[in-house]
């Protein structure tokens, strides 16, 4: 699998060559179509080449990169963040999660996005979030009350 990630002062491209992660970044096109809310990151058009089997992604740029680096850089550093910014990421988190839950998509079924980690909260120019990377996400009826299947990232996943 190759999966690319080019970085404009504006948008980034997602492009990958691989059909098992092709399926799943079909499914973040179509929920990161109809999810709008200002801690999501933004979706803003692709184009699928069936001869290379080859999707770009074009997304909204999150200049402040993610929270996974972040968080590296403080390590290496020895710096802390400020207990206000942290709760302030926590609770755009929280707003960007209660949208996927409660949004009623077609069909009425709700978005779990199913793998939350630093790496998958960006920050833009204003350090505020933009939650991403759905291609592990699921789509429920809103009458189940839990999806059936395991995924996400080992050390992210709850016990």
């Amino acid at each position: 699998m190759k999966e690319f990630i080019e970085e404009t002062q504006n948008h980034a491209f997602r492009f990958v060559i691989s059909t098992f992660r092709l399926q799943g970044l079909v499914l973040e096109v179509n929920l990161l179509r109809e999810l709008r809310h200002p801690y999501i990151v933004k979706f803003l058009h692709h184009v699928v080449d069936k001869r290379s089997t080859t999707l770009y992604i074009l997304m909204e740029h999150c200049p402040g990169g993610d929270l996974k680096r972040l968080i590296s850089k403080c390590r290496q550093t020895s710096t802390f963040l400020e207990e206000g910014f942290i709760w302030r990421i926590l609770k755009q988190v929280c707003e960007a999660l209660k949208v996927c839950h409660t949004r009623q998509l077609q069909k009425g079924r709700v978005i779990l996005h199913r793998d939350i980690k630093p790496a998958n909260v960006f920050l833009d120019a204003n350090g505020d979030v933009k939650l991403g990377d759905f291609g592990l996400a699921r789509t429920l009826n809103s009458e189940a009350s839990f999806a059936t299947t395991f995924v996400g990232t080992p050390y992210y996943m709850s016990p």
